[in-house]
């Protein structure tokens, strides 16, 4: 009786546990998350600036019309002067008026350039009138040659400066602030100002041959 009751017994614990492992089988199998893919974010444009194109050139600037004396004259300049000409940017029709008082409609041709560096004043300034403006063209010049021969500037420039000259010309006016001179030559103000007007001669003398050439 005691070893039926032992079999019984063991037969519940195996039935027990097939039971159990049967549950465990059954049992779904956990499916692995997957994290979202995050779309990478569009790279921010950076606007261009203000009045300017992709190119950074500023957009709605006028260029200036020469004609041919001019061009000329400023072929001939920038050879005699060689690597002593230092004015390397074309100024706009909106920089002759903002910067010197010159209105379009003054003029039908010009030349007009200044130096990148602040450091540099050379600057060539070529106008032909029209008629009847003759005298605003010079008024505008010559203010803008007292302007700036008061205002501040780096001392190696200040007598530079001060030689500039504006030259009328038949129909055309210059404004011209050119060519280096060796400073350790001289010890009186006077004389550096005088040799940095000789420089400023040699555009002077082109610009007279071949307008008063003609």
């Amino acid at each position: 009786m005691r070893h039926k009751r032992l079999m019984a017994l063991s037969l519940v614990v195996v039935l027990a546990f097939t039971a159990c492992g049967k549950k465990n089988t059954d049992e779904p199998t956990p499916t692995p998350t997957v994290a979202p893919t995050e779309t990478p974010a569009k790279p921010t444009e950076t606007p261009e600036e203000p009045g300017k194109d992709g190119s950074g050139e500023e957009v709605g600037a006028t260029e200036l019309t020469s004609n041919e004396t001019l061009d000329k004259i400023h072929e001939e300049v920038k050879a005699a002067y060689g690597e002593n000409y230092l004015p390397n940017m074309t100024f706009t029709a909106e920089n002759l008026e903002e910067m010197f008082g010159i209105k379009a409609d003054w003029y039908d041709a010009a030349i007009a350039e200044g130096p990148m560096m602040s450091a540099h004043v050379d600057k060539l300034i070529g106008i032909h009138v029209t008629e009847g403006n003759l005298e605003n063209v010079q008024k505008a010049l010559n203010e803008y040659h007292d302007a700036i021969a008061k205002d501040h500037q780096y001392p190696m420039n200040l007598l530079k400066v001060q030689a500039s000259v504006v030259e009328t010309v038949g129909d055309y006016v210059f404004f011209v602030m050119l060519g280096t001179i060796d400073e350790m030559k001289y010890t009186e103000e006077s004389d550096m100002i005088k040799a940095f007007g000789e420089q400023n001669q040699i555009a002077v003398d082109i610009i007279k041959k071949n307008i008063e050439a003609k």
